[in-house]
């Protein structure tokens, strides 16, 4: 566990201490207490190595849109700090997120990602994609070095 602003955060520890292991769904749709930037700084100044595994099709409805903001807020926190991720994934990861497309989440949201229930495309707004573009080059870029 690390501690917070008197939060806890549950980390699965490897390798002797200097790298965790989480799911996607863990790391960045937790309902019960959700992860932001200040969680992910400190997982990246705590850890070299972040093992990530689980990562969906982001256009097929395999997360949230609230889970795809704090996966790239992880992302940066993470690339910013050098710390490596290892991903998994049923798919590589440049075809995880299609440009062209909108976003299925698996909750309706309208288009300011307010929650509204049941399942829906959500539009991508120009900063979404933008942002999601920009995390899969470091995704693709973190895979390379």
């Amino acid at each position: 566990e690390l501690d917070q602003a008197s939060r806890k955060i549950n980390v699965h520890r490897t390798d002797g201490g200097r790298s965790c292991r989480f799911t996607f769904s863990e790391l960045c749709e937790a309902s019960a207490s959700p992860m932001g930037s200040s969680e992910f700084g400190l997982l990246a100044s705590e850890f070299d190595t972040v093992l990530l595994s689980d990562l969906p099709d982001f256009n097929a409805g395999g997360a949230t849109v609230d889970g795809l903001r704090r996966l790239v807020l992880f992302i940066d926190a993470a690339y910013d700090a050098k710390v490596a991720v290892v991903f998994s994934s049923d798919a590589p990861i440049a075809d995880l997120w299609d440009p062209a497309e909108d976003i299925r989440d698996p909750r309706a949201a309208n288009e300011h990602g307010d929650l509204i229930g049941g399942a829906a495309v959500v539009p991508v707004d120009t900063h979404t994609r933008f942002s999601l573009d920009r995390t899969i080059s470091r995704l693709l870029e973190m895979c390379s070095d």
